[in-house]
């Protein structure tokens, strides 16, 4: 026969036998001393049997009371962990994540980890912002989104920074290209076509490193500069977070030696934002998964 156990009259005689004070019960369960009460006589009158001797002064649990608190206080506490776990679980499976980052890292890096993500948590919905530079940073400190995957050139008041991985520079030419040759390198680009991509510092810090873009063909896209170098229209000069995505097959790589050409990539918020508890799974996640080196680095 289906017994008809109630949840607060059990909690109740439970926090009640462990304070011994109808007071101090009915404070820790937020309800009134008399609520207490009729908690506590609905459970007796559903057992038909007493579980406490009340008295002005303290409560006494009875022979019969001791022993039902033996064996309902570990039920109760597993239950209240189940309970509590299952919350969790359902508000980091659902909710809405917004997420900015810089467009060099969005499919390399951030996209992949959404993928990830949603393979355990297909109901988050999440929303991806490509944003250059300032302007994300300014979808930060607008609380336009959760968080952001990108760098920090300068020290930023309002924006807080945790560190993913160290980034650097590469030039990226077709295999057997002169510039692949030994003793070459960053100096000789000069001397070559070169494929620039136009959003983001690598212009700024080729021009401190005294390379010459003036000649330079102009694109918008990392997957633009790869596609013309294989055409061989030139070289070009790009992150190694910005090759995850793309097949750089027939391609070779060469690292730029110079602290210039090193960039923290980070997980960015605003100082005053407190993340969802479905946006810090996938910030807890993005952390974890890029402890690998990068390709290429």
């Amino acid at each position: 026969m289906a017994q008809n156990i109630k949840y607060r009259q059990l909690k109740a005689f439970v926090i009640l036998t462990e304070t011994g004070s109808f007071t101090e019960a009915a404070d820790r369960l937020a309800v009134t001393q008399p609520s207490m009460s009729v908690l506590i006589k609905g459970l007796e009158n559903d057992l038909g049997v007493t579980l406490i001797t009340r008295s002005t002064r303290s409560v006494v649990l009875t022979d019969i009371g001791r022993e039902f608190y033996e064996q309902v206080k570990g039920s109760l506490e597993q239950l209240d962990n189940a309970y509590s776990a299952a919350k969790t679980s359902s508000k980091t499976r659902n909710g809405r994540i917004r997420i900015a980052t810089l467009p060099t890292l969005a499919a390399g890096v951030v996209g992949p980890a959404i993928g990830d993500f949603r393979k355990n948590s297909p109901g988050v919905q999440i929303e991806l912002i490509e944003r250059t530079y300032y302007n994300f940073l300014l979808a930060m400190r607008q609380h336009e989104v959760d968080f952001g995957v990108g760098i920090l050139r300068t020290v930023e008041s309002e924006l807080t920074f945790k560190l993913l991985f160290r980034d650097r520079l590469v030039i990226v030419a077709p295999n057997g290209h002169p510039i692949t040759e030994k003793g070459t390198g960053l100096k000789s680009l000069a001397h070559h076509e070169m494929v620039m991509v136009t959003a983001g510092p690598k212009p700024q810090i080729l021009s401190l490193l005294e390379v010459d873009l003036s000649r330079s063909l102009q694109v918008e896209h990392p997957s633009t500069a790869i596609a013309m170098v294989r055409r061989g229209l030139g070289v070009t000069v790009t992150a190694t977070s910005a090759l995850e995505a793309i097949d750089t097959e027939g391609l070779a790589t060469i690292r730029v030696d110079s602290a210039l050409a090193v960039r923290d990539v980070g997980i960015i918020m605003h100082k005053d934002k407190k993340l969802s508890p479905v946006a810090k799974r996938f910030v807890d996640d993005l952390l974890e998964s890029r402890k690998k080196p990068l390709r290429n680095a």
